[in-house]
């Protein structure tokens, strides 16, 4: 996986994380020179030392798993008790979700959709959420990659073991469940309504599932690989959330409300 993302991270690096000075003076970078602003600020409010508290939960809770016997026994009882034609058909069906080749240009699409199309409900609505889950996914990768490496554990189709080993392999963290958890718990963030937040959350396990279906990773490294995407998209909720004040606004014989979203 770190072979696939090798050319495109320095790419996305350079064009998002250029200062807004880098970019000429023109209407029509305007909206360049405000992605710009929010990606910054999507990798301060991840690459935090309070977020990294939030990661090491998560690596702990995995690590327990995986550097016990539960991760190999878990996997053996799936294999011999879970997996059938079933789960096999239903795992082939959502494990292009997870594909960050596949995925990443529909997103961009979405995004660049709402923003042609920004004053049409629906269209702005998908492109919010296009836009977001390009973000997350944009944040977290560089998180995924490391610890991936970092923690060195195998894949069991290839007979490794859950154990971390640090630098002797890399799939201590799933890549392809963090990118297939983050378009739904991007989504489930931007609804209030409890129905859907919950069907997203469960959609978000759901390249996971097919992970460990296929062999492919152990629990712990597809419960890492989510908690990382969770944590990206709450990065990126941050980051808007900063972004958009409301303060008391004084007006003749009281007091009004002011919205505003700094670009």
């Amino acid at each position: 996986m770190m072979n696939k993302y090798r050319r495109t991270i320095p790419i996305l690096m350079v064009i998002f994380m250029l200062p807004p000075n880098a970019w000429p003076d023109s209407s029509a970078f305007t909206e360049s020179k405000r992605i710009s602003h929010l990606i910054v600020s999507d990798f301060k409010d991840y690459y935090s030392l309070s977020n990294f508290g939030k990661v090491g939960i998560g690596l702990c809770f995995a690590g327990i798993i995986a550097n016990t016997d539960a991760d190999e026994n878990i996997q053996d009882w799936v294999q011999d008790s879970v997996v059938d034609d079933d789960t096999d058909d239903f795992s082939k069906a959502v494990k292009n979700i997870g594909s960050w080749k596949r995925v990443t240009p529909v997103y961009l699409g979405f995004a660049a959709s709402g923003y042609l199309f920004k004053n049409e409900g629906f269209m702005k609505g998908t492109g919010t959420w296009g836009g977001k889950t390009f973000r997350a996914l944009l944040v977290g990768m560089p998180s995924i990659l490391f610890w991936q490496f970092a923690l060195g554990a195998g894949r069991p189709s290839d007979g490794g073991d859950s154990k971390w080993h640090p630098g002797e392999d890399n799939n201590s963290a799933s890549g392809h469940t963090f990118t297939g958890a983050v378009p739904f718990i991007t989504a489930a963030k931007m609804t209030d309504n409890l129905y859907l937040k919950s069907l997203c959350y469960v959609g978000s396990t759901f390249t996971g599932f097919s992970r460990i279906n296929d062999n492919q990773h152990y629990v712990s490294q597809t419960v890492l690989g989510w908690w990382l995407g969770y944590l990206a998209v709450e990065s990126i909720d941050k980051t808007d959330k900063s972004n958009f004040q409301i303060a008391p606004l004084p007006v003749r014989d009281g007091f009004g409300i002011t919205a505003m979203y700094r670009f």
